[in-house]
């Protein structure tokens, strides 16, 4: 038998196939991108009377192989040689030897008529590849940098379940391989058999994998199986016992991710693109409570800690993590938003010492973070969903008691920083001592303290928004105090707009400044577009600033806010002299005719 170059022979000539169909239509059904549940019951029913397979004597030795290889279409901002389907999967070839001619050529045909599924199982394929590498190579640093005595406890431990991963993932690589090319799945399950018959360190993992591709109506089981893996992957940056997850902030990658993170987005990204978890159970992920708070501290750590945007999710950065983030929901970006602002809450209260100096604040943070609001009324199950549309209802008295609850700790925190401007009088007598370090202390605890006000109001917004309506006339007493409020409450919105657009519109010009050529062209007419929403943003901010004069007491509120105030003063003059307009024009005059 000449099983290697049968394989290869078998998978150069599929990917010639693959070029040949690369630029038909892909199909309409698969919006998302995401193939249906491998193996569903409506395949495996016509199973049930079936007989297994059996292994020709005579294989074939050899195909014709192309004289010429060329590249895969570009997918994303992904380039993939058309060599690297064969390089990637002969790593884990299977044994094709037991194949007739025929079952030969219907692999060859139908990987080609899957030319994009294909592709999509390489590219995810390689990104693992890239992250095991990634996390393997911090293993290496360690082992090598570190004496034995001092080496780290669960570094053993750790690269087993490395490798543990890379087993399963190899499988189940294989097996969506094999589905694509439409070969019979009990077919499928003894190749795999075959092949695997050595592993034993995950024999059971895949007896039970293939008992359930062979049984008929087995998608509950099914389902269940790919959330236990699910639950295993997530566990590696989630559970405080896993080994895994003690190496969080001791891998330091070059680009600044945590290459524990990335190892696990990859995985979860695998999985779902190629058909092993639906949309609904990918979504489902972002309902565990533990797993998103984990996640929004991770994303703030990589992107970095912007004081404007309500959630990870709004930088221009985060698909980078993965790029299936684009098929979450409404719901789902709901508890990503309600998290996100919470971090930002905690982080800016901190750096204002309000964590010494507020004596509610623990309490506030800790329910902030402990009550399941947020995830009861985003859950897709039935009986939350009745329970959501009560609490949309007009009626506050329906509203959950720790919603109202944090609400209203939310509103008396604002009253308390709002009234404590007057300290900035005291604080600005101390710079005739060190005039330079008390104005750099003041103005950082002033900007500090209008952000965390602005997030604040954030917070107030999105719970009114989309699950509180009318939650504030609980709170106020006298219309005229419902007026400042909400007066209060669009004045640090529109604020919050403008910071949030000028935070990610210079970081992502820096961001291009730092490409070269056809990569920057790609990117300027999304620049464009965060300029002009940015001018927007301003417009919309310098309007409500000019109509502060029409009320006495909104007028006094907003003057002694002195960064807004000393904004305000030179307004007039913005535009035209702060160097950053201009600069970000000449890039992008520049950079067109690149």
């Amino acid at each position: 038998m000449h099983s290697k170059s049968v394989l290869m022979s078998l998978l150069i000539t599929a990917t010639s196939c693959m070029e040949h169909l690369a630029n038909l239509e892909v199909e309409t059904s698969e919006a998302s991108g995401v193939h249906a549940p491998i193996y569903a019951p409506e395949k495996l029913a016509v199973l049930s009377h079936t007989s297994v397979p059996e292994f020709p004597d005579n294989p074939p030795s050899t195909i014709p192989v192309p004289e010429k290889l060329q590249s895969l279409a570009h997918t994303g901002e992904t380039y993939l040689k058309e060599t690297t389907v064969v390089e990637d999967f002969q790593r884990n070839a299977l044994t094709l030897e037991h194949l007739s001619k025929e079952q030969y050529s219907k692999l060859q045909k139908n990987w080609a008529e899957n030319t994009e599924k294909v592709k999509r199982l390489a590219e995810s394929s390689e990104e693992i590849l890239n992250s095991q590498l990634e996390v393997n190579k911090q293993f290496l640093w360690m082992e090598n940098f570190k004496s034995e005595s001092q080496e780290h406890p669960n570094l053993s431990e750790s690269r087993a379940i490395v490798e543990l991963l890379i087993q399963k993932v190899s499988v189940l690589k294989q097996l969506r391989l094999l589905e694509l090319g439409k070969l019979d799945p009990l077919m499928v399950t003894k190749l795999i058999r075959e092949e695997k018959k050595d592993d034993s360190d995950i024999k059971d993992w895949i007896e039970h994998l293939l008992e359930i591709i062979e049984a008929p109506k087995t998608m509950k089981i099914w389902k269940k199986f790919f959330r236990s893996f699910l639950d295993e992957i997530k566990g590696l940056v989630v559970d405080e016992d896993n080994p895994f997850k003690s190496f969080e902030e001791e891998f330091n990658s070059k680009d600044y991710t945590i290459p524990t993170w990335s190892y696990v987005l990859k995985h979860i990204n695998f999985l779902y693109r190629n058909g092993f978890i639906n949309q609904e159970e990918f979504r489902q992920i972002f309902h565990d409570k533990k797993f998103v708070q984990q996640l929004v501290y991770y994303a703030s750590h990589t992107l970095g800690d912007l004081n404007g945007p309500e959630s990870v999710s709004k930088h221009w950065g985060w698909l980078s993590f993965n790029d299936s983030f684009e098929d979450l929901g409404p719901k789902d970006e709901n508890i990503l938003t309600y998290y996100s602002l919470v971090r930002k809450m905690q982080r800016l209260g901190v750096q204002l010492g309000l964590d010494q100096s507020y004596p509610d604040w623990e309490t506030i943070t800790k329910d902030l973070l402990s009550h399941n609001y947020i995830i009861e009324l985003t859950s897709n199950d039935r009986k939350h969903s009745i329970k959501t549309k009560t609490v949309n209802s007009k009626n506050p008295s329906n509203y959950p008691y720790e919603l109202k609850n944090d609400f209203a700790n939310i509103v008396k925190l604002f009253e308390h920083i709002d009234s404590g401007k007057a300290d900035v009088e005291d604080l600005e007598t101390l710079s005739r001592k060190n005039e330079e370090d008390a104005r750099n202390l003041i103005h950082l605890n002033l900007e500090n303290q209008t952000h965390l006000s602005a997030a604040m109001f954030q917070f107030i917004d999105f719970l009114e928004k989309n699950f509180a309506r009318n939650i504030i006339k609980e709170l106020v007493k006298t219309p005229e105090e419902l007026k400042m409020f909400e007066y209060k409450k669009t004045f640090m919105l529109s604020f919050s707009r403008m910071s949030a657009s000028i935070e990610l519109t210079e970081s992502y010009w820096y961001y291009l400044k730092n490409l070269e050529g056809n990569a920057i062209s790609k990117g300027l007419s999304k620049l464009k577009k965060m300029k002009s929403e940015l001018h927007d943003h301003e417009d919309e901010f310098l309007q409500l600033c000019f109509k502060a004069n029409e009320d006495g007491k909104i007028f006094e509120w907003f003057t002694s806010h002195k960064v807004l105030y000393h904004f305000f003063r030179h307004s007039k003059l913005y535009k035209s002299y702060w160097s950053y307009h201009d600069e970000l024009e000449k890039f992008i005059s520049k950079s067109s005719g690149v």
